[in-house]
């Protein structure tokens, strides 16, 4: 059962305030490299909003003013913790302007980053790049920092003569200066929130094309030249495509992607000017299963929907990475087709699935919070991708599209919150989406069913029992919206009716003239959902081999697992040769392996050597489930040969995770050491044997976890090897101790998985140490999971008291129930016993 997101003390946050509005920013920087400081003049033309003003707050942390100055005179100034309240020096009447100017140093801790060579990657390039989302922009300028304020902008950046400066707009101007540097000046005349101001400098390679009068730019050190094309490649043909599905055509004078290192995230999507992680860079081995795509587009989508219109506070994240989430994956349809779109909306249920099921669940729209980046998690990104998808289903490609087209021309450089969205929908449709908002945005969860079919061939009547098991529980609502029920006759011709949930448990009878050979509940798959629909075998194999949808052929190969008879290892086999799309057979191996059985060990391995790298994959992962079995040498064998021998990156990860689930066999545990040795696209081979370390739970493994986590180059090998301390460092004096150090490494994501898997250790003691890390963690990400592994550790502790009042409790009923014993029977001895 999910956990719920809201856990003691959690505040309510709402849309800020405004006293004044920012016209105009023009910010003069700086870098100094060797000290990694910035030297700053920013220049604002503010207005009053509804009322005049004599002072302005400014959010500003960890600055160094030098002098202000309003209108050119100088003026006082109260610095804060995060802010600088300025006096003006005047009353500012309405429709009046005042020019602040701001000279200011800092050495950021936030906000502005200085990267170069290390002593694990003596190669890198030296550069500089800032990330503002969510509120860090106040670290490196002055600013309005919240995302409901817009303002156009100048950048005028000093760099040294061999480096480039990138950041949003026009390149203006470059001018050599009179002691040899360079000096950019870059506008952008369409307004924008404080976190989508960018700069990066840096020691890059420029490569630009045109497209229809607009220059594409892509920035990457200059030994990664040969690389980039493999993942920008597409880049000008999702820009056409955006532009033509929402009717907007790409609005900016330039679109540039920069790689940096050490990037908190996958990307930025600053206006025109996206920053991307070095690690998007890959060769033509790793592009076998790694591919740039999915990021170039989503960050791509977000010029649209993040940029042009733009969340009011951040409670409607949902507005930035759903809506970028999904066009993701409607590029991948226009690309790719329609199976490859249906198989990363999957992708994303699981990775939804998987959130709650480890974490919590959420309601979409949720203002309750400490800090912005929790609004940044899988319910923001995939759960508001499927929302949409739904949406869509509900109306149709024809008023969808035409919806997102208005919403775009309505709120165009303006910021909105969700319900501006759904009056888009309602205005378009004529329909209410009152309670279809209520559920999917406002309400905590997704619907589970369980479905069952049956027909009295008799009569001819149909029966379709559908049970929604989590409605009403922890909040999540009975989900009301209709579905498509579709059923299939012999000859090809199909009967589609249309069935809505009313309450937890449903029945539905239909007429039906012949025998279906398959029904099918939401056979589009347009809503977010978990199905478990029990039907005859016979059904389930024809949805393996002709329906047209791949989630519904993987839906029933997943299903078929529980039958372990011939008929079906033979048709999930014949699946994994015959299936037209790659995640099908992918998928279809893994369940192959779930049957678990000798004879279906034996079929899956006729293809472990099949020619397609993602079908050796799923046989990988498939090879798993055969831990019963007194015969798995096979499995763990070819396993093993894999993980040392196969091409593919991903399957020798897949591989070293599947072998931990034989934690018997001295060899897999020295298989899975050597593999630490392996260096891999994303680190993916070491990330995957810590997870199979942490799958065996054997101790012997845990001085390799803590030397990697400590030491490691790559985050992810560092993230895997915290998570394997967790899972098997119960008891080990040294693995809270070795967790609890990963609060100073650099990587925000490596502090997040420490500070989850404390929880995992179950020792009360580390609620004080938690907290301390609490006090000075500076990401907001990273707090959330020490408050979750905090609120865990306090549960747990209460549940070891109640269990201790329970024993002690139960101890006195029973120390009772024999004083009670013991005096019946002095009472029946003195009734018996004759009086002296």
């Amino acid at each position: 059962m999910p956990r719920s997101f809201l856990l003691p003390g959690q505040p309510t946050r709402y849309a800020r305030d405004t006293a004044f509005k920012i016209e105009h920013l023009r910010l003069e920087i700086e870098p100094d490299f060797d000290s990694k400081k910035i030297s700053a003049k920013a220049s604002y033309i503010i207005m009053p909003v509804a009322r005049p003003i004599s002072h302005v707050e400014l959010d500003a942390a960890g600055l160094e003013f030098e002098s202000i100055t309003v209108n050119g005179n100088k003026a006082s100034f109260e610095t804060r913790a995060k802010s600088v309240n300025v006096d003006l020096g005047l009353e500012l009447s309405l429709d009046s302007s005042a020019e602040i100017e701001i000279e200011y140093q800092s050495s950021p801790k936030k906000g502005l980053y200085f990267r170069g060579p290390t002593k694990d990657f003596p190669g890198r390039n030296v550069h500089l790049f800032t990330q503002g989302q969510a509120e860090d922009s106040k670290y490196w300028y002055p600013c309005y920092d919240y995302p409901n304020m817009r303002f156009t902008s100048e950048m005028i950046v000093t760099s040294p003569e061999n480096m480039v400066a990138v950041s949003n707009g026009s390149l203006v101007s470059v001018d050599e200066t009179s002691d040899g540097k360079k000096k950019w000046h870059f506008s952008q005349p369409i307004p924008h929130c404080s976190y989508l101001l960018s700069l990066i400098v840096g020691d890059y390679e420029k490569i630009s094309e045109e497209r229809g009068g607009l220059s594409v730019e892509y920035y990457v050190p200059k030994d990664r030249r040969s690389d980039a094309p493999r993942s920008f490649h597409k880049t000008p043909q999702m820009m056409d495509f955006f532009g033509r599905v929402t009717g907007v055509k790409y609005p900016y004078p330039k679109y540039a992607q920069t790689v940096v290192s050490d990037f908190m995230f996958g990307g930025m999507e600053n206006i025109s000017a996206t920053t991307l992680t070095e690690k998007t860079l890959h060769d033509e081995r790793a592009h076998l299963d790694f591919q740039s795509e999915n990021l170039v587009s989503h960050e791509l989508a977000h010029q649209w929907f993040g940029d042009y219109v733009t969340c009011k506070d951040w409670s409607h994240a949902w507005l930035n990475e759903g809506f970028a989430t999904y066009f993701n994956a409607l590029f991948r349809e226009y690309d790719e087709g329609f199976d490859d779109f249906q198989y990363t909306m999957q992708m994303n249920f699981e990775k939804l699935s998987d959130d709650c099921d480890e974490r919590y669940h959420r309601q979409i729209v949720e203002n309750r919070y400490w800090d912005p980046e929790e609004m940044f998690d899988s319910h923001a990104y995939e759960k508001g991708a499927w929302v949409l998808n739904g949406i869509r289903g509900v109306l149709g490609d024809e008023l969808f599209w035409k919806a997102i087209r208005k919403y775009l021309a309505t709120y165009k450089v303006s910021a909105v919150e969700t319900s501006d969205f759904r009056k888009i929908l309602e205005e378009v449709s004529g329909q209410n989406f009152e309670q279809f908002f209520n559920d999917w945005l406002y309400s905590p969860g997704f619907p589970n069913y369980l479905a069952d079919y049956s027909l009295d061939e008799k009569s001819g009547l149909g029966k379709l029992v559908i049970e929604q098991v989590n409605a009403e529980v922890d909040g999540t609502p009975i989900f009301a919206n209709p579905f498509d029920l579709v059923f299939t006759f012999s000859n090809g011709s199909k009967k589609t009716e249309k069935i809505s949930m009313t309450q937890k448990k449903n029945s539905f009878f239909f007429s039906l003239a012949e025998k279906p050979v398959n029904v099918s509940f939401d056979p589009k798959n347009w809503f977010l959902k978990k199905l478990k629909f029990r039907k005859p075998k016979e059904m389930l194999l024809y949805q393996l081999k002709f329906d047209e949808n791949c989630v519904e052929r993987i839906r029933a190969s997943s299903e078929l697992t529980d039958y372990k008879t011939q008929d079906v290892i033979e048709a999930l086999t014949h699946a994994i040769d015959s299936d037209k799309f790659w995640g099908v057979q992918l998928e279809v191996a893994k369940n192959l392996g779930k049957i678990g059985t000798a004879a279906a060990l034996d079929a899956l391995l006729t293809k472990k050597d099949h020619k397609d790298h993602r079908v050796r994959r799923g046989v990988a992962a498939g090879l798993r489930f055969f831990t019963k079995l007194d015969d798995n040498d096979r499995a763990i064998n070819t396993l093993i040969n894999y993980l040392y021998t196969d091409y593919s990156y991903y399957v020798r990860a897949y591989s070293a995770h599947s072998l931990g689930f034989y934690p018997n066999s001295e060899k897999v545990f020295i298989a899975l050491r050597e593999a630490l040795n392996q260096g891999s696209v994303n680190d993916q081979i070491r990330y995957r044997a810590f997870l199979g370390f942490a799958e065996m739970k054997n101790r012997d493994a845990l001085p390799l976890a803590y030397e990697y986590l400590q030491s490691g180059k790559e985050y992810q090998g560092r993230m895997g090897a915290a998570h394997a301390i967790g899972k098997i460092g119960k008891g080990d004096a040294r693995a809270l101790n070795e967790l609890l150090s990963a609060k100073t490494v650099n990587d925000n994501r490596v502090r997040a998985e420490a500070a989850t898997s404390v929880a995992f250790l179950d020792d009360t003691s580390a609620i004080p140490q938690l907290e301390e890390w609490l006090s000075s963690e500076a990401s907001g990400s990273v707090r959330r999971r020490l408050r979750e592994s905090i609120n865990l550790l306090r549960q747990g502790s209460s549940k070891d008291d109640q269990d201790k009042m329970r024993k002690e409790i139960q101890s006195l009923e029973e120390r009772a129930k024999k004083l009670e014993d013991t005096v019946a029977s002095l009472e029946k001895k003195a009734r018996l016993s004759p009086l002296l």
